[in-house]
């Protein structure tokens, strides 16, 4: 069994591994020999993390509609995440104050440059760890995307 002690530091591991450049017992071995403070700045830098689960989730929710509708809404952030209005309000208070969302005069919501760009890397690690779940592990899709979204955050 692969131990990873982080996504972010062993996700370049996983990856060679997915592409067959190492195998799972020389990741072991490689992630054995870090120095043994490795494990605290993990979840150091962890804690640190600005982009908590539900962001992640609102960030790449107002991304998809933007791509697949041209414009994003409350009420369609709230619709595709199954909560009400009122969250999805606060919430985006939260990521305006961020500075990860504008909203225009319209009332649609906006990703900012870094908004956009955490929502592709969160959507592009997650898909990476779905393939590597899927094709490596052999797990199923439904459970492969799950697991992929609790790794991710």
């Amino acid at each position: 069994m692969l131990i990873l002690p982080g996504v972010r530091s062993a996700y370049p591991v996983a990856r060679r591994i997915w592409q067959g450049i190492l195998s799972g017992n020389e990741a072991n071995a490689l992630l054995r020999h870090a120095p043994s403070s490795m494990n605290h700045d993990v979840w150091k830098s962890f804690a640190a993390n600005e982009v908590s689960h539900s962001i992640a989730h609102y960030l790449t929710t107002i991304h998809d509609l933007k791509g697949s509708r041209g414009y994003a809404r409350v009420s369609d952030v709230a619709r595709d995440l199954k909560v009400t209005k009122g969250s999805v309000s606060v919430q985006v208070k939260h990521l305006k104050e961020k500075g990860f969302v504008t909203e225009d005069e319209n009332r649609f919501l906006i990703l900012s440059p870094l908004g956009e760009s955490i929502a592709r890397e969160v959507r592009y690690n997650r898909d990476v760890l779905i393939q590597f779940i899927q094709n490596v592990l052999g797990i199923g899709q439904g459970q492969a995307e799950t697991d992929a979204c609790k790794i991710e955050h």
